[in-house]
């Protein structure tokens, strides 16, 4: 038999088609939400990465979880033993051959592991915010304007994350008291929630959220109209009014 391989014009009129049904749909999209409103506008979000830059001046910047590693907040055997989860795990979280079942077991090991370390070195909400403080966890440009534009307009912001709950809070409550805005309208955490003594100090956490190569599990919303910003749809279970 005889294989007749595909030109680059015949390629590209391939791509183009794939392009414009693409587009087509996008924009069936976009016409939907303007129809719907703001009124029905629910914006669905990450945050390491997604609200927070990655890097400045070409430096790697922290992000919720290693907020926490700067030896100054819990100490050196704290990081240590983050260092060689990270060895262990990170391979498995970016290994594209699992499939998303098999790699949820070993990031739901490595989340119930990283939890139960910050509960034995004996983290406290003081050093949960003195971490956020002297951290390099910076927010991205223009984030102050969208969240005055969202509580101008009424419409809230869910924070699916598989980050540390505490971290992005606290990010948030400076963010507020720099600006002098109350996001309390706006902001909607769907994070594994923490839980603290009398004495602030950690004693433990509530319902998971896993975090698998930026898909995330176990969260259940009810929600009209749905905008995602860089969480991937399938991983969360959804409810449209």
């Amino acid at each position: 038999f005889f294989f007749k391989q595909k030109t680059a014009y015949e390629m590209q009129r391939g791509l183009v088609g794939s392009e414009m049904c693409i587009r087509d749909r996008l924009k069936k999209k976009i016409n939907q939400m303007k129809q719907d409103g703001k009124k029905k506008l629910n914006i669905l979000t990450d945050f390491d990465s997604t609200l927070t830059r990655r890097a400045v001046d070409g430096e790697k910047t922290d992000n919720s979880f290693k907020v926490l590693e700067n030896p100054s907040v819990i100490g050196p055997a704290y990081k240590e033993a983050c260092d060689k989860a990270r060895e262990k795990y990170g391979p498995i979280e970016k290994d594209l051959t699992l499939t998303p079942e098999a790699k949820a077991v070993s990031m739901r090991e490595w989340c119930d592991f990283t939890k139960n370390l910050m509960i034995s070195s004996k983290l406290t909400k003081t050093n949960l915010r003195k971490g956020v403080s002297d951290s390099k966890l910076y927010m991205r440009h223009g984030i102050t304007e969208l969240m005055e534009v969202l509580k101008d307009e009424n419409v809230q912001m869910y924070i699916v994350s598989g980050g540390i709950t505490g971290t992005v809070t606290e990010s948030f409550y400076i963010l507020q008291k720099q600006r002098a805005m109350d996001l309390s309208k706006v902001l909607k955490y769907c994070m594994t929630p923490e839980f603290y003594n009398q004495e602030e100090l950690l004693v433990g956490f509530g319902d998971p959220t896993v975090l698998t190569a930026n898909t995330v599990s176990y969260t259940h919303l009810t929600l009209p109209t749905i905008l995602l910003v860089q969480i991937s749809v399938v991983a969360v279970s959804l409810k449209q009014k």
